[in-house]
């Protein structure tokens, strides 16, 4: 088995553990369930397993991915000459977590929409994208997107920012 199928599975397995621990462990343990919720969306610990889920499933494809080219001898990523320097990769982590606290803290001015298309749009520059036709769209639409799903369909009070009493978050 060559050496990126293996860290490939093992990164996989190791996020299907951890996922495990928060649907089983920490989820349970952390997230008071009120009585009586109507409905299960609206209950508190619904999107955080739902989220947890997802992140389960992402494991689990990468473990198939790496199974899937475990007896390739040269896969596309053995072919890139180079790796990331550890400095490199601490710099770009911490870049993102300095983003999306930058982020939690102007929720309470800009709403949910100004600080989350402007997360958006420095996490994909941030990525690597330059084509600003992809960019905008996507980090304007989906955050309007999402809090006209949550404030106006499911009801969930999300911070309105500089909108409040606009269309948005009534």
């Amino acid at each position: 088995m060559n050496q990126n199928a293996r860290s490939e599975m093992f990164v996989g397995i190791g996020v299907v553990a951890i996922t495990a621990i928060f649907m089983f462990v920490i989820i349970p343990g952390a997230i008071v369930m009120p009585t009586g919720t109507e409905s299960r969306a609206l209950a508190p610990d619904f999107w955080p397993r739902i989220v947890v889920s997802i992140a389960a499933l992402s494991g689990l494809c990468m473990v198939f991915n790496g199974w899937r080219h475990r007896n390739e001898e040269n896969p596309a990523s053995e072919k890139i000459t180079g790796t990331p320097e550890r400095a490199a990769v601490w710099v770009r982590i911490l870049g993102v977590f300095a983003a999306m606290l930058v982020c939690y803290f102007l929720l309470p001015l800009g709403g949910m929409i100004l600080p989350t298309a402007g997360l958006g749009i420095f996490l994909m520059w941030w990525g690597g994208e330059r084509r600003w036709k992809i960019m905008a769209p996507t980090a304007i639409l989906l955050p309007v997107l999402l809090h006209l799903f949550f404030a106006d369909f499911a009801k969930v009070p999300l911070p309105t920012g500089i909108f409040a009493g606009l269309f948005l978050g009534r």
